[in-house]
C-alpha cells in the first residue's frame, strides 16, 4: 500500500487561495515521516470522498484518533481549521510537524500561524488555539489572492512592463484591494477577467471597482482606465501605505481621443489598517483590546484596536498625548452593539468616538462596524460605574 505523501499535502496548501475553503484530516500521533496532516479543496473533493479514500490509507497506532473537519483561508492567506475534536496541545504538535519538513517541502510554510478553531456538536465555536511564537522559524508565504500576491508582484515589476489591474475600496474582508495580472501571457484580458470573477464572487462584490492597465515608464508607476475615478484615489493612497512598493504610483483617466487626465494625489489620512483588521475579529466570542484617547500626541482623538497586548501597549505609548485615555476590551454584546469596557472614568467617550468615527470613515469604511457603541465602565468589584449610549451621535453619520 502506498501511504500519502508529505509532498501532496505541500502541494495542495500551495494552492489554496484566499477565501477558499478545503477538508482536512489530522492525526498528530502519526510517526514524523508519514503526512499529519491531508488537506484536499471543497472545489476538487466536494464530498470530501478522496480525503477519506487517503486516510483510510494510514495506519494509526493503537489508541489513537484522527480529527477531520474544515479548514478556511481568511482575506490575509491565514488558514483557520475547524472541528470539533482539536484540543489545545494540537497546535504545537501541528507546529512542530510543520517546522521538520517546511525546509524539504516548501508549501508546508502555508501553514503558518495557522488557527485551531474547537466547535461542538452544534457548530458553535467553543474555543480557539493560536500562537504566533509558534511558527517564527517559518518564512511568511505568499498566498494567492491577497494583498501579498500583489505586493510581491509589485516589488518584481520592470521598466517597459504592463500589467491588467483591478483596484477596489471593499476587497477581501472589506479592505482596499489591487489585483494584477500579466499583460504578455494574457494579451486579451481574458484570463484577468476570471480572476476578477472568482474574486467578486468570493467577496460578494458587487460595489465600484477600476480596471485598467498599470505600466512602468521610466521611474513612474502609471495606473490608466477609462472609467469614472470615483474614490479610486482614496483608494490608492490607502494601498500605498499598505504596500510600500506602490508609493510613487499616479491614477489617470484617459478619455476620447486618448486624452490623459492624472488623479489628483490624495492623502489617505492616519493609518488604520491594524484597527481595520481587529474590526474583522470582532465577534460575541472574541474580544479586541481597545486605547482610546480624546486627544493624542497630534491633537486629534485616537482609537487603536489590536489582538495583542505588547502591540498596543507599544503603539498607546507612542501616541499618547495630553487628553484623557482609557483601555480595555472591545466586543459584540449579544444583542449586537460594539461595547467598549473599561475600568477607567472616561467622560463623552461615545460621543468623542462616533466624532472620529466620523472623521475617518470615508477613507476606512470598516469604521463602521463601530455604528452603535457603548461604554461599561466597572470598578475593581465588578460594579457598573457608568454605562453610556448615544444614539444621537451615531444617527448623523449615516452608517449602514
Amino acid at each position: 500500500m502506498e501511504y500519502p505523501r508529505i509532498s501532496g499535502v505541500a502541494e495542495q496548501l500551495a494552492t489554496l487561495q484566499s477565501g477558499e475553503r478545503a477538508w482536512f484530516w489530522f492525526c498528530p500521533d502519526l510517526e514524523p515521516m508519514f503526512p499529519q496532516l491531508l488537506v484536499t479543496s471543497f472545489q476538487s473533493d466536494p464530498r470530501s470522498s478522496h480525503l477519506q479514500e487517503m486516510a483510510g490509507q494510514m495506519d494509526l497506532p493503537i489508541g489513537t484518533r484522527a480529527v477531520m473537519g474544515v479548514a478556511f483561508v481568511n482575506e490575509s492567506g491565514r488558514l483557520q481549521l475547524g472541528s470539533n475534536g482539536l484540543l489545545p496541545h494540537h497546535l504545537p504538535m501541528l507546529a512542530g510537524w510543520t517546522a521538520r519538513h517546511a525546509p524539504t517541502y516548501p508549501g508546508l510554510a502555508r501553514l503558518k500561524n495557522a488557527r485551531l478553531i474547537q466547535i461542538d456538536a452544534a457548530g458553535v465555536v467553543v474555543d480557539r488555539f493560536e500562537e504566533e511564537a509558534l511558527w517564527s522559524a517559518l518564512p511568511d508565504p505568499v498566498v494567492p489572492g491577497t494583498l501579498a500576491e500583489t505586493a510581491s508582484l509589485i516589488e518584481k515589476l520592470r521598466p517597459g512592463r504592463s500589467y491588467w489591474f483591478w483596484m477596489s475600496s471593499h476587497g477581501p474582508g472589506g479592505q482596499p484591494f489591487l489585483l494584477l495580472g500579466s499583460q504578455k501571457r494574457d494579451a486579451d484580458g481574458s484570463a484577468f477577467a476570471q480572476k476578477v470573477q472568482l474574486l467578486r464572487r468570493r467577496i460578494d462584490g458587487s460595489g465600484p471597482a477600476l480596471r485598467g492597465i498599470l505600466r512602468i515608464q521610466g521611474e513612474q508607476m502609471l495606473l490608466v482606465t477609462t472609467q469614472p475615478l470615483g474614490d479610486g484615489p482614496q483608494t490608492l493612497a490607502r494601498l500605498q501605505q499598505q504596500i510600500p512598493a506602490l508609493g510613487s504610483a499616479r491614477l489617470l483617466q484617459m478619455g476620447e481621443g486618448g486624452a490623459l487626465t492624472m488623479a489628483p494625489l490624495v492623502s489617505a489620512g492616519p493609518d488604520l489598517s491594524r484597527q481595520s483588521a481587529a474590526l474583522q475579529e470582532l465577534t460575541e466570542e472574541t474580544a479586541v483590546l481597545y486605547w482610546f484617547t480624546d486627544a493624542g500626541a497630534d491633537g486629534s482623538p485616537l482609537l487603536l484596536l489590536d489582538t495583542d497586548s505588547t502591540a498596543l501597549r507599544v503603539a498607546a505609548k507612542a501616541a499618547a498625548g495630553a487628553g484623557t485615555f482609557s483601555r480595555g476590551k472591545l466586543l459584540r454584546s449579544p444583542k449586537g452593539w460594539p461595547e467598549f469596557r473599561t475600568r477607567q472614568a472616561h467622560p463623552d467617550f461615545v460621543a468623542t468616538l462616533a466624532a472620529w468615527v466620523s472623521a475617518n470613515i470615508t477613507a476606512w469604511p470598516e469604521l463602521a462596524r463601530l455604528n452603535g457603541a457603548r461604554l461599561v465602565q466597572r470598578d475593581e468589584n465588578g460594579e457598573i460605574v457608568d454605562r453610556q449610549k448615544n444614539p444621537a451621535a451615531w444617527a448623523s453619520l449615516n452608517l449602514k
